[in-house]
């Protein structure tokens, strides 16, 4: 499915330009179609949100080893380089500069999802601005018997930002029970 695109018009808005850049690859991976699909919509939502007017958002999806990688840039202001290790943390930023960030519950709840699907997020200053990156196995082996059982094996879907590749391509979803969403469990 095509969920790049949902984000232009409100982009637009701002005149803010999104740039998608993919590999040429499929990648193919067990995730839980509903959650990877929060934490990518978390991640575009702050970034218009935090990219200026006529700025720009680069999202890049890649692939590197074991891992899929996806990447939301954009060209606004920094994060005080001694907050960007807090940005996740629940409740636990007082500094009005990294709380604009929605460093309260937002960013620490996309943290519990990718932490489910045994990833990994990170942020980082770059030149062009601030950088989030999701790191998600694309190795099933990486998940249990029971985490990769299909709750609905109709829900498959593909990570292509252009739009491309088949469902048929596309692996069953990544079975987590919902209290596995307790911030203290998802550690």
């Amino acid at each position: 499915a095509d969920y790049g695109h949902h984000y232009e018009l409100t982009a637009a808005e701002k005149g803010i330009k999104i740039v998608f850049r993919g590999t040429d690859n499929l990648l193919v991976m067990l995730a839980d179609k509903d959650k990877v699909i929060k934490v990518f919509d978390n991640l575009m939502t702050n970034a218009i949100r935090h990219t200026p007017q006529n700025g720009t958002i680069t999202v890049t999806l890649a692939h590197r080893d074991n891992d899929m990688l996806l990447s939301v840039e954009n060209s606004g202001n920094p994060i005080p380089e001694g907050q960007l290790s807090r940005i996740f943390e629940q409740y636990g930023v007082s500094d009005a500069s990294v709380a604009a960030w929605g460093a309260g519950l937002g960013l620490h709840y996309v943290r519990s999802l990718v932490r489910l699907h045994h990833g990994q997020i990170t942020a980082a200053n770059t030149d062009a601005g601030v950088c989030f990156t999701v790191s998600l196995p694309t190795d099933e082996n990486a998940y249990t018997e029971k985490e990769r059982a299909p709750r609905n094996p109709e829900s498959r879907y593909d990570l292509h930002l252009d739009g491309t590749g088949s469902d048929e391509d596309i692996k069953r979803p990544v079975h987590h029970e919902e209290t596995g969403l307790e911030a203290n469990d998802a550690r």
